[in-house]
């Protein structure tokens, strides 16, 4: 099974800031300190990783069938996990990912209206490869549909006591390979968003301690 990396979270806690709901922005007069910025992009990363995480594992388990069985029982559930994939787990996991990107383009809209050049760049280069982490697991989960329906296609013939044909081995192989790739690509974003994130937070933590 690949495992997608951690995020970097933060160990500040900035109890002066209050937020009421995940996608709530806070005005720009709010957000001249890296310390509320931060604030802000973790409340984003908390609530959508909570549950992208636990559904790319969930993708992952499914998609990571074995191809070799021969017990009917297991052909079985593996269609029906491949249909709870697509009509559960790929729409709920792709919902929370738009909302995040969502929230973190309004988000980006005020940071450009920030005075303070440091704070400013660093908020940019934060919510822009945070912006692409969203991408690259958007990404992915587009490979995971692409992956379902093959697999789909392969448990179908096992299933009907055939042997799939050269063709279908030859596409099954092309798309483990291509799945990793992919996955590779997200924990890549994954490390440069963790590299931006934890500039940003160890700025919010100078500025504490001023």
């Amino acid at each position: 099974m690949n495992v997608r990396k951690k995020l970097w979270i933060s160990v500040f806690i900035f109890s002066f800031i209050l937020l009421v709901g995940c996608s709530e922005v806070k005005e720009v007069k709010d957000m001249y300190t890296a310390s509320t910025l931060s604030d802000q992009i973790q409340k984003i990363m908390d609530q959508a990783d909570s549950i992208a995480k636990k559904d790319q594992i969930e993708v992952d388990k499914i998609l990571a069938a074995d191809s070799n069985t021969t017990d009917k029982k297991k052909m079985e559930q593996a269609l029906a996990d491949f249909d709870r994939l697509d009509t559960k787990i790929i729409p709920a996991y792709e919902k929370i990912l738009n909302q995040a990107k969502a929230d973190l383009q309004k988000l980006q809209g005020s940071v450009t209206k920030i005075n303070a050049k440091e704070v400013k760049a660093l908020g940019d280069s934060t919510i822009n490869s945070y912006l692409k982490m969203i991408d690259a697991e958007l990404a992915y989960i587009a490979q995971a549909k692409k992956s379902s329906a093959l697999q789909r296609d392969f448990f179908t013939t096992l299933q009907k006591g055939n042997e799939p044909t050269n063709a279908q081995i030859d596409s099954y192989n092309q798309d483990i390979v291509q799945y990793n790739k992919v996955f590779d690509s997200l924990n890549a974003s994954i490390d440069s968003f963790n590299a931006d994130w934890q500039k940003l937070v160890q700025k919010a933590g100078a500025e504490l301690q001023q």
